[in-house]
């Protein structure tokens, strides 16, 4: 065999330790020592004949770190889930649960009254109401003269 062969041989070697380090490391998990800037949480959102419903899953946010906004037919989820470090005598063998900045925009398929949006966050699971805008609602408008 030629030295071509071992240059292929060293190239197939390297190829299948970054395989096995891919498949090795959570998403969004730590990699020596470094961990993911950003997450994305589950989240489903369903509607029911009143209301557009999400519920999402971040255990270990604190509620004063979730923030909520309406724009339109827009919703935004955005919070941080902050690493907490070990004592400095100790090291992590393993890093899987994400932390960071997460960030998710939703587009509605109907107007929301905004006004009536109620959230709640226990156990680690928000759920958000957002009634859906009565198309029939009629509003009186006065003219001014």
């Amino acid at each position: 065999m030629g030295c071509g062969s071992d240059e292929a041989f060293r190239a197939l070697i390297g190829l299948t330790e970054e395989f096995v380090r891919l498949f090795d490391e959570p998403p969004g998990g730590a990699r020596h020592g470094r961990v993911s800037c950003q997450w994305t949480p589950a989240v489903d959102l369903y509607e029911d004949a009143r209301a557009f419903v999400m519920v999402a899953e971040i255990p270990g946010v604190d509620q004063d770190a979730i923030r909520l906004e309406i724009t339109g037919d827009v919703l935004v989820l955005q919070g941080e889930r902050r690493l907490i470090r070990p004592a400095a005598a100790r090291s992590y063998h393993r890093l899987e649960r994400p932390s960071g900045v997460f960030r998710r925009a939703f587009r509605l398929p109907a107007a929301v009254n905004p006004e009536g949006v109620k959230a709640t966050y226990r156990e680690g699971v928000l759920r958000v109401i957002l009634p859906k805008e009565d198309p029939g609602r009629s509003v009186r408008v006065e003219v001014e003269g």
